[in-house]
């Protein structure tokens, strides 16, 4: 066994969010006594799979579509990160209907970006400012939304278990005819709130559908009417091809291509 160095133990004291009151204890003799002994013993006290766990610091995330992109295992071309942020990543989306359409994800697991910190909220615009200087042309806006699901399998959750706002960039005259659906979709409550503010009106333990465009929100909590993937809907129906709102069955992979080139063309061309 290795020697463990403080930055090791600094690493490992920063995820004690384990829940384990042996573990942080365990954790407190490892950084007054520097050696290695309180390492033997955590790993008699602690199942050993935990322990390698919180020493790398790696989130603990279910299975799910973005496992391998936050691992850093990544075997597919849309679960390579386009940028990296400090709490979140950003990956195209399956199912595109139209180009441009974006995931921030979070690295550490929730089931909706309400039960996200602080952090990881504000860092979404930035995020979302970097994404809009990639892609946009004059005239274009951006539309931000989430399906909030509280729960793994529920319909909201649209069979991904982990958060995801999708953002989209596209024509201001398309994004605001889905706006006008998204109104007419949701029994919502109108609000207004800069991206980086716009979960700050969400109750982190109700289901909920959110959207967010050019500072107003459109937020139904309690979700009324739970319909797995209801904004793609809406989208594919204000985008003529009102049947292909599935992202399993229309996975648009030529929109997924075309979206990563323009992302690296307009970071190239903006460097």
């Amino acid at each position: 066994m290795r020697q463990r160095s403080r930055a090791d133990v600094s690493n490992a004291h920063s995820v004690g969010f384990l829940g384990k009151k042996t573990y942080l204890a365990t954790c407190v003799a490892i950084w007054l006594h520097d050696n290695d002994k309180p390492y033997v013993l955590l790993c008699r006290r602690l199942n050993r799979l935990e322990v390698d766990i919180a020493v790398s610091g790696a989130p603990t995330i279910p299975k799910s579509r973005f496992s391998d992109a936050l691992a850093d295992c990544v075997q597919k071309l849309e679960d390579k990160p386009l940028v990296q942020g400090l709490h979140n990543v950003v990956l195209p989306t399956i199912g595109m209907i139209v180009p441009n359409w974006f995931l921030v994800v979070p690295k550490v697991h929730s089931f909706n970006f309400g039960q996200q910190g602080m952090g990881t909220r504000e860092e979404l615009s930035s995020i979302a400012s970097s994404i809009f200087e990639a892609v946009s042309k004059p005239g274009d806006e951006m539309l931000a939304f989430e399906h909030g699901a509280l729960r793994a399998g529920s319909n909201i959750g649209c069979g991904v278990d982990h958060a995801h706002l999708h953002i989209i960039v596209s024509s201001r005259n398309f994004l605001a005819c889905v706006w006008d659906g998204m109104s007419e979709e949701l029994d919502a409550c109108d609000g207004a709130a800069p991206i980086g503010e716009m979960y700050n009106g969400v109750l982190s333990e109700k289901p909920y559908y959110l959207a967010w465009m050019s500072g107003k929100t459109l937020l139904e909590q309690p979700a009324k009417n739970e319909v797995s993937q209801r904004f793609r809907r809406v989208i594919a129906s204000a985008a003529g091809t009102p049947d292909s709102w599935n992202y399993r069955e229309h996975p648009f992979y030529d929109n997924v291509l075309k979206t990563i080139s323009n992302f690296h063309q307009g970071k190239r061309q903006a460097a």
